[in-house]
C-alpha cells in the first residue's frame, strides 16, 4: 500500500500527469464531430488564411498601380489587348473579396483541415517547431520538399485542367475563369468552385499530404504558389531579379504562354516548367510559338472540339508545331475578336 500511494503521488505531481490533466481540462473543447480538434483546425485556418491574403492583395494592388505607371508598363505582355470590363472587374472583385472575408475561413475550418487531420498530418502541421519531424531551421528541409510540392501539384493541375476544357465541364465550370480574355492578377482566383476546390485547392494539397509537411514549410509552400499563380494571371512579365523578391516560383514559368492560353480563349497552356514538358511530350502546345503569335488574327478551332465556342487544344492555326488540326467544321473560338483588341 505505501508503495502503491508513493507511486500515485509521483504520478500525480509529475509531467505525465500534469499533461493528463490538461488533456482533460481541454477534452470538452477538443470534441467534435470533425476530425481533428477545434485547436489544431483554427490554427491551420488562421495561418492559411492571413498568408494568402497577405500574398494575394498586395501583389494585386502592386499591378494595379503598374498599369498606371508609363515605366511598367514596358513590361506588359499584350499591350494593344483591352483591359478587362468593369462589370466583369466588379464581379471578380467581389467574388475575392467574399472569398477571402468568408468563405476561405469556411473551407479551411470544415473541408480542408478535416481532411489534412484524416490524413493525419494535420497535428504535424500544426505542432510547435521544436516538435517537427524534420528540422525546420535547414533552408535544405524546406527547398525539396517545396520542391517536390510543385512537381506534384503541377502534374495533378495539368490533367485536372485538361479535363476541365472538355466540352461539358468547360462550359458548366471551367468557363468562368476564361472569361478573362485579357489577364489580369484578380483572375487568379475567378473560378467556379468546382475548380477553385478539385482543380486549384486539390492539387495544391497533394505535396502537404504526401509529405506530412511542418507548418513553417506549409506557409512558405502557400507564399510561393499565391505569388505565383497571381503574377502568371498578372498580364506582366517582369524582370527576373524583381521576381525573385517577391515570387521565385515565378522564375520556372513561361508567362507569355499563358497570356496566349487566356487571349485565345482554349488549350490546356499554362506557365510552369513541368505543364510545358508534358505538353511537349503530348504534342500540345495550343499553337504557342513565336510565328502562332504573330500569325493568329482570329483564332479558329475545329467545331468537334471546341467547348461552348471557346476553344479546345484542338485549335487551328498556320503552324502548329509542324501540323494542323482538320474539321468538317470551323468557327471562331472569340466571335468578336475584332472588339476586344484596342
Amino acid at each position: 500500500s505505501v508503495t502503491t500511494s508513493v507511486t500515485t503521488s509521483v504520478t500525480t505531481s509529475g509531467p505525465s500527469a500534469r499533461v493528463r490533466r490538461t488533456r482533460g481540462a481541454s477534452s470538452e473543447f477538443d470534441s467534435s464531430p470533425w476530425p481533428g480538434t477545434p485547436r489544431g483546425r483554427i490554427t491551420f485556418a488562421i495561418g492559411f488564411g492571413f498568408v494568402h491574403s497577405l500574398v494575394f492583395w498586395p501583389l494585386v494592388l502592386m499591378y494595379a498601380c503598374f498599369r498606371r505607371s508609363p515605366f511598367w508598363s514596358q513590361f506588359v505582355i499584350k499591350p494593344e489587348m483591352k483591359p478587362p470590363s468593369d462589370g466583369l472587374m466588379r464581379e471578380s472583385l467581389a467574388n475575392a473579396l467574399a472569398n477571402h472575408l468568408v468563405l476561405q475561413w469556411i473551407s479551411s475550418l470544415f473541408i480542408v483541415a478535416p481532411l489534412l487531420s484524416a490524413a493525419g498530418v494535420l497535428e504535424h502541421l500544426t505542432a510547435p517547431a521544436s516538435a517537427a519531424r524534420y528540422d525546420v531551421s535547414s533552408l535544405w528541409e524546406h527547398a525539396y520538399r517545396i520542391g517536390v510540392c510543385v512537381l506534384l501539384e503541377d502534374t495533378c493541375f495539368y490533367w485536372i485542367h485538361r479535363l476541365f476544357h472538355q466540352k461539358w465541364l468547360y462550359a458548366k465550370v471551367h468557363k468562368r475563369h476564361h472569361s478573362f480574355v485579357t489577364n489580369h492578377p484578380v483572375a487568379a482566383e475567378h473560378a467556379h468552385v468546382v475548380e477553385s476546390l478539385l482543380g486549384n485547392l486539390g492539387p495544391f494539397l497533394v505535396g502537404v499530404m504526401a509529405l506530412g509537411l511542418h507548418g513553417t514549410t506549409f506557409l512558405l509552400w502557400t507564399w510561393l504558389r499565391i505569388a505565383e499563380s497571381v503574377d502568371g494571371h498578372s498580364g506582366f512579365k517582369l524582370p527576373r531579379p524583381l521576381l525573385l523578391l517577391f515570387s521565385p516560383l515565378s522564375l520556372l514559368c513561361d508567362r507569355e504562354r499563358h497570356d496566349f492560353h487566356h487571349s485565345h480563349g482554349g488549350g490546356t497552356a499554362d506557365e510552369i516548367t513541368i505543364r510545358i514538358a508534358y505538353r511537349r511530350l503530348l504534342a500540345d502546345d495550343c499553337g504557342h510559338s513565336s510565328q502562332a503569335q504573330t500569325a493568329w488574327a482570329p483564332p479558329a478551332c475545329t467545331a468537334r472540339s471546341c467547348p461552348s465556342g471557346i476553344g479546345s487544344w484542338a485549335l487551328t492555326a498556320p503552324s502548329m508545331n509542324g501540323r494542323r488540326h482538320s474539321g468538317s467544321r470551323r468557327h471562331e473560338c472569340h466571335p468578336k475578336w475584332a472588339d476586344r483588341r484596342a
